[in-house]
């Protein structure tokens, strides 16, 4: 009795665990991309090395809408009506086939024969390398199969259509026939960006930091943004805060990107089209309290837009701290968070600098003793549970994605060098960003692994 209890006990667990370890949605081909020959990555036969020939290389981009293992890779050559030929090359067992070598990044996924090449989730882009037999020429049809928990797929590549195929889609750009401001949120006092009055440095106080989503038709020049202290009706309380004007004012600090758009008064905030995020700091003069609202003022050449009331969430708003903090006696994370795509920081792999694209962007708190140091930093996909995914960032390894990590506007490691701060104490806050391998999606979990002193502490958070 108590046997059959026990597995139906298991049979239960594994029927609530099987989705969280691999997940049951779908395994779709985004796009495989022949990119000629021009790498020399593996050998003939079984052979992991380089050989002196040049491999042919595909790009193969996948997405997939929860966790999954990717099991094997198998590269086939084809006639013209889609039957399978003798020449074909794969990623496991390849000691009775020629390898296809599977790459993420500068890492050799399948350097021993293989049937897992790891989990992965949302847009995963593998290099494909496979040693030249002399079939690959132009005309010549391949097909992949890809074999996943998921269930396996299918593609094809013809060599001739890899620039067709390789274009990419266009997004559409939303257009707008008039100004909106779709929302304003308050994001805390979570960083220094500005002083007091027409102070455009940091000056050691937190300031109070909010987000406008805007919506702009074409060619839409932003002139001056306000922030009025206000009571219910938005009538003004005589504290505001002035992007263009502030030698008469307290000055709003603007950013676009990353990018400080007044560092002196009367400057032009540039011209925008579609949808836009503003980054607003504003220096604490103590207006910011629990249940104040404020109101945004925006003029625009093409508009004057007011904002609906923001009202500093009695639950949400953060509290400032009153006095000084006491000194800690051993590390710890205080807050890990999640602050969007917000800012264009580092780039594919190892990149430091910006590549065009939005970064996921991570708020780090922590607390430090004196004379403490960090060595690295590390972010880590997964599930609820905490089991770790394929994707991965550090601030100091070249065989991984780059992390970058910002203190006060700074990068801290742009030759991705261990340790990465000393003597540090007190309340160190750092701004993370990595480069979206897209796995950076809503409901995903994340691990921080920080490195103090030699000890590793971790933190977690959802996005």
């Amino acid at each position: 009795m108590h046997t059959k209890q026990s597995v139906a006990l298991i049979l239960l667990i594994l029927l609530f665990v099987a989705p969280l370890l691999f997940g049951t949605g779908a395994v779709t081909v985004d796009s495989f991309v022949f990119k000629g020959l021009a790498d020399d990555k593996v050998g003939s036969g079984g052979n992991t090395r380089p050989d002196g020939v040049q491999d042919a290389h595909f790009i193969l981009t996948l997405k997939l809408s929860s966790p999954a293992q990717i099991r094997s890779l198998k590269l086939q050559l084809t006639d013209k009506q889609g039957n399978l030929l003798d020449a074909y090359y794969q990623s496991k067992e390849y000691g009775y086939a020629w390898i296809l070598g599977v790459y993420q990044g500068r890492q050799m996924l399948n350097p021993i024969p293989t049937n897992n090449l790891g989990v992965q989730i949302g847009t995963v882009t593998y290099d494909l390398y496979a040693n030249d037999s002399g079939v690959f020429q132009q005309g010549a049809t391949f097909r992949l199969d890809i074999e996943t928990s998921q269930g396996n797929v299918q593609t094809t590549v013809t060599i001739g259509d890899e620039n067709k195929s390789a274009e990419p889609i266009p997004t559409p750009q939303k257009v707008y026939s008039q100004a909106n401001i779709e929302r304003v949120l308050f994001r805390g006092f979570d960083a220094d960006k500005v002083g007091s009055w027409a102070g455009t440095e940091p000056d050691g106080t937190r300031d109070a930091h909010f987000t406008a989503l805007l919506q702009l038709p074409p060619s839409t020049e932003i002139q001056s943004m306000t922030l009025l202290h206000a009571d219910a009706r938005g009538n003004s309380l005589g504290s505001f805060w002035e992007s263009r004007d502030y030698g008469s004012a307290w000055i709003l600090g603007t950013y676009v990107e990353g990018r400080f758009l007044n560092p002196t008064p009367g400057s032009s905030h540039g011209r925008y089209s579609g949808d836009v995020v503003i980054e607003l700091y504003a220096q604490d003069n103590g207006a910011f309290q629990k249940n104040e609202y404020f109101v945004l003022d925006i003029i625009a050449d093409k508009a004057r837009l007011r904002s609906h009331f923001i009202l500093l969430d009695p639950v949400a708003s953060p509290p400032r701290a009153s006095a000084q903090p006491s000194t800690p006696s051993q590390p710890s994370i205080t807050s890990l968070r999640w602050a969007g795509h917000d800012a264009d920081k580092v780039g594919y792999w190892d990149q430091v600098t910006a590549d065009g694209n939005r970064d996921g962007h991570f708020v780090l708190t922590l607390s430090l003793p004196p004379n403490s140091t960090i060595d690295y930093l590390s972010l880590h996909l997964s599930d609820r549970a905490g089991n770790r995914y394929g994707s991965f960032w550090y601030t100091d390894s070249t065989y991984s994605w780059v992390l970058g990590a910002f203190m006060r506007g700074n990068l801290l490691n742009p030759y991705r060098q261990t340790p990465l701060a000393r003597s540090l104490s007190g309340t160190v806050m750092l701004d993370l960003y990595a480069a979206d391998d897209g796995s950076l999606v809503p409901g995903s979990y994340y691990l921080m692994d920080v490195s103090i002193n030699g000890k590793v502490y971790t933190a977690s958070t959802a996005i």
